[in-house]
């Protein structure tokens, strides 16, 4: 007796299944067709998808990144700036006591301002809607003078709030945001300031650089 001859004639992979189909040479020469019970394959195990890159905006030429030496926060910013330390100390209200706001100045060698960024702790743990009203005070009210329309931004992943005038009522472009339990303003000199006696130094386009490339260390 001969023995039968087996032939592949066909493999079937859908979703981890396996279907063999095979034709088989029996004992006087016929054929015969075997369906080969369907067998489960293993699920292949994927590697897991690494978080998605932060990216930064595309920053100038010469430009430098500030890193904060104590709360380790980042941005960049145009080179050759002299930092400067401020505090000042807020009022205290009813519900809320006064408590001191520290920040850092950048200016050029001429001495114009070109970005700050204020710190303040947040005792009362208020919102940053709360904390603007109660401290610096609201710049503007929609139906009041002088006018504004307050707008909502991202910094580092923080929602905030910028306003197109400060509370002198001048252009200004002035960002406050939480976190980690702090109050943050970041502002840059993109209008000048008559009070101040300086004007404009930086664009708007350049702002936004320093607003999208600020960081908080993980």
């Amino acid at each position: 007796m001969n023995r039968p001859l087996l032939a592949l004639a066909g493999l079937i992979a859908l979703g981890g299944v396996v279907a063999g189909v095979y034709i088989v040479a029996a004992p006087g020469g016929e054929e015969e067709t075997v369906q080969q019970p369907l067998q489960e394959l293993p699920t292949p195990t994927l590697p897991l998808e690494s978080p998605l890159p932060t990216i930064l905006p595309t920053i100038p030429a010469g430009w430098e990144v500030y890193v904060d030496p104590a709360l380790g926060f980042s941005f960049p910013q145009p080179p050759g700036l002299v930092a400067t330390e401020r505090s000042y100390e807020t009022h205290e209200t009813d519900a809320c006591p006064a408590n001191q706001v520290s920040g850092t100045g950048f200016n050029d060698s001429d001495g114009i301002p070109i970005v700050g960024v204020g710190v303040a702790p947040n005792p009362c743990g208020l919102s940053v809607e709360e904390w603007i009203r109660t401290y610096p005070g609201w710049p503007c009210e929609p139906n009041g003078y002088p006018t504004c329309e307050p707008a909502d931004v991202l910094v580092a992943g923080e929602r905030g709030i910028r306003f197109s005038i400060n509370v002198l009522g001048e252009p200004a472009a002035n960002i406050y945001f939480g976190h980690d339990g702090l109050i943050f303003e970041l502002s840059g000199n993109v209008f000048g300031s008559g009070h101040g006696g300086y004007s404009a130094a930086i664009s708007e386009a350049e702002f936004q650089v320093i607003v999208e490339g600020f960081r908080f260390a993980p």
